[in-house]
């Protein structure tokens, strides 16, 4: 891999990496906001199901697949036909896909009851004296299913922009979701002290303030999606695309996408049993563990945000032309930094979110309805979590290789192999006293697996994982990271005895102290352990300030 394309590299996750990380802090602000108002409730639980399933459909109908597939093909058609035809193209695909999620989006409005019975509403259906709960549920999700379709029509955007390699309208999509919902949720909580106002009147069929509150969460979901598609626009726009009223289904184009496609949906479509499995499994453990279960993987989306989301994104364009020029050896070498860099921040973040998960946790969420209680739970199912950072970030990079290879069968088998793996395990693990942290658990060991079968499918093509320059890097990073998880837990275990930390502000100041001081033992160790991947890390750093 050449310096040039190093670079491109790494100012691409730089730039991608400082908005996805911004989103994932604006996402605490809002869950933060969530956890003050509802607690652990009957109520944040539904909605978290609710919430999960136009998510879960995305990943399948939207960014999961169609966002990737989209670059090789448009890619290709631009290439060999010129921009005009790919303009073209993206009119057509843009259209067919439209009417595709509306009448699903549609169907789903109508009859929304199965999905939030499979999607971990079960309990409340058969349960008694939960009713108020179920019809909640299904209100929740009739009103977020149109949410599919938005996610979807912004996937394709999306693809094609980071086609040609423009990054930052793709990469607010979620900032803009996320702030609505805080507007939206904070603006209600005040107009809710008011019981003479209007809108109060027309939601007396609720019975409490929590209801209400994630039925205007819900919403503004919605209107969240609708402004997520509006951004990506301009940039398309002032790079030459022109809407067309094109809608020809049988385009080649069309049918190479939907045929890439159609495993992809029966992989993702496992995929999404499995967690499907898992949310019906934490609701029925208790409410409280949907809360638990959804905000520990939200802190563990965070160390993902800053590198190795961004890093997918900007790989693949890059993979697809490697192998389109069959250029095997810079192949490998991007590969192999990549990992390198992966291990670099996440070793030192799984340390990190173990040892002052719980402070972290703490600070972020204990206000309101939020208990102690709560916030040891959910550092419980973080620590299971935070084992496989590492994993689900080398996973990210690994299943575009396959995709820049129009190889979309191999990632369905290990996929289905993996959920099987990781089913069985929840049912045995949630059996023990690990209960909902046997969840967990069995999720971070299932994506390990996957990985090795990812990457034993493609050893020809991209070589040993365990390479002698990974080797070099791996054992100085582990050491780097274990020196930095030592002082920061006795030394925050110290400060907290000493100072006698007790309160949501005094458990700020020290978690963020340590936090500061964890990052400056852990560089200043690799330093010392010359491990010259941190420059790479420091490199994206700076890239982003600019």
């Amino acid at each position: 891999m050449n310096n040039s394309d190093k670079k491109t590299l790494l100012g691409s996750t730089g730039l991608v990496g400082a908005f996805t990380l911004l989103s994932r802090v604006l996402g605490f602000v809002r869950d933060a906001m969530m956890t003050h108002f509802l607690g652990s409730s009957g109520a944040a639980a539904v909605f978290w199901i609710a919430f999960q399933i136009p998510h879960f459909l995305r990943r399948v109908v939207g960014e999961g697949s169609l966002s990737a597939f989209i670059v090789p093909v448009y890619s290709g058609i631009e290439r060999e036909r010129g921009e005009a035809d790919g303009w073209n193209y993206v009119s057509n695909v843009f259209n067919v896909f439209a009417v595709v999620t509306l009448i699903l989006s549609a169907v789903l409005v109508l009859v929304p009851q199965p999905l939030f019975f499979l999607y971990g509403g079960s309990k409340y259906f058969y349960e008694s004296g939960l009713e108020e709960q179920w019809r909640l549920g299904v209100r929740l999700t009739r009103i977020m299913m149109p949410f599919v379709m938005l996610l979807a029509l912004t996937s394709l955007l999306m693809g094609v922009l980071h086609a040609r390699r423009h990054f930052l309208a793709p990469s607010m999509g979620s900032i803009i979701v996320n702030l609505i919902m805080i507007l939206c949720g904070c603006a209600f909580a005040v107009i809710a002290g008011n019981p003479s106002n209007p809108l109060i009147d027309r939601m007396d069929a609720l019975p409490s303030f929590e209801n209400r509150f994630v039925v205007v969460i819900a919403w503004a979901v919605i209107l969240g999606g609708v402004l997520r598609v509006l951004i990506l626009l301009p940039p398309l726009l002032s790079r030459g695309w022109r809407w067309r009223p094109l809608f020809n289904w049988r385009d080649p184009g069309v049918i190479e996408l939907a045929r890439k496609m159609v495993p992809a949906f029966v992989g993702l479509a496992v995929y999404q049993f499995n967690l499907m499995v898992n949310m019906t499994l934490a609701a029925w453990i208790s409410d409280a563990a949907v809360s638990y279960i959804t905000y520990s993987q939200r802190l563990m989306q965070l160390p993902l945000a800053i590198l190795a989301t961004a890093m997918a994104t900007a790989i693949l364009p890059q993979l697809t032309s490697y192998v389109l020029e069959q250029r095997k050896v810079e192949l490998r070498g991007q590969l192999d930094f990549a990992y390198r860099i992966l291990a670099v921040v996440y070793l030192p973040a799984t340390v990190g979110l173990i040892v002052l998960g719980g402070p972290i946790v703490k600070f972020i969420f204990q206000s309101g309805e939020w208990t102690a209680a709560d916030s040891a739970g959910t550092h419980f199912a973080l620590i299971f979590y935070a084992l496989g950072l590492l994993a689900v970030g080398i996973q990210q990079i690994l299943t575009p290789v396959y995709y820049a290879q129009k190889d979309m069968v191999s990632p369905v088998k290990f996929g289905a192999i993996s959920v099987a793996v990781n089913l069985t395990l929840c049912l045995i693990l949630m059996q023990t006293r690990l209960t909902y942290g046997g969840l967990a658990l069995a999720g971070t060991l299932s994506v390990m697996f996957n990985v090795c079968l990812l990457h034993r499918g493609q050893r020809e093509l991209i070589g040993p994982f365990f390479t002698a320059r990974m080797l070099h890097s791996l054992w100085r990073t582990a050491l780097a990271a274990l020196i930095m998880g030592a002082a920061c837990y006795w030394g925050y275990g110290w400060t907290a005895r000493a100072l006698h930390v007790e309160g949501r502000l005094t458990v700020a100041m020290a978690a963020l102290a340590w936090v500061a001081a964890g990052i400056m033992i852990y560089v200043a160790a690799c330093w010392l352990l010359q491990l010259k991947e941190l420059n790479s890390v420091m490199d994206i750093l700076r890239r982003r300030r600019k």
